[in-house]
């Protein structure tokens, strides 16, 4: 009895603990999510993910349903999970979205999972993370996110109209890199390169780097 009444309340504890961390929206076409997020105001989370992806697995079991990534996301943004992928088991709601996949992966070019895709309430890509994260690591990248001016495509649209100072041109060429955005890290890169003095041979060193990787 007394092993039952143990084995129940463990039971409870862990679809309690479950349920506290990010709350992905089932059923829902992309252009469902969109129209909800613009209707809410909220910004919107893509967890692009493969199956035999360990990484994406290991995410998913230990951040995402963490609790302080649930509250500031729930909070925050819509979230969805698209899995990139087909196997032979996918249930009938990864079916539905396999039209989105090919949408996805054209337009946002997904080299490398887990990839996650951040969305304004517009629907206007923002920011993107490639490879795992931690707690730590995925809630500091939903803030930059959030943040006009630390997301990275706000950076890159106002970069290629004259409008970045060098302080972030060099933030945007580090993010451009860790990206694996070779054309525009390159871009970036050699622009920075024209401004720099003989001063900075640090930061000279570390762009040269990111040119070559670019070529």
């Amino acid at each position: 009895m007394k092993k039952a009444v143990l084995l129940l309340i463990s039971i409870i504890t862990s679809t309690f603990c479950s349920g506290q961390g990010i709350r992905f929206i089932e059923d829902f076409s992309w252009q469902q999510i969109m129209i909800k997020a613009k209707v809410e105001k909220k910004y919107i989370l893509i967890d692009t993910y493969a199956t035999w992806c360990v990484p994406c697995s290991t995410m998913n079991s230990e951040v995402f349903s963490d609790k302080l990534v649930g509250e500031f996301i729930n909070d925050q943004f819509l979230s969805l999970k698209i899995q990139m992928n087909k196997t032979l088991t996918d249930k009938d709601s990864v079916k539905k979205m396999y039209s989105n996949v090919r949408m996805i992966d054209s337009m946002y070019r997904i080299t490398a999972y887990p990839t996650i895709l951040f969305f304004s309430p517009e629907g206007k890509l923002v920011s993107r993370s490639v490879g795992f994260r931690n707690v730590a690591g995925l809630i500091k990248e939903a803030k930059m996110a959030l943040d006009s001016n630390l997301q990275y495509y706000s950076l890159l649209e106002k970069f290629h109209k004259g409008e970045l100072d060098s302080t972030n041109m060099q933030r945007l060429v580090y993010q451009a890199d860790a990206l694996g955005d070779k054309v525009n890290s390159k871009i970036i890169a050699e622009k920075l390169m024209e401004g720099i003095t003989e001063n900075e041979v640090y930061s000279k060193s570390l762009i040269s780097k990111i040119m070559l990787r670019g070529l």
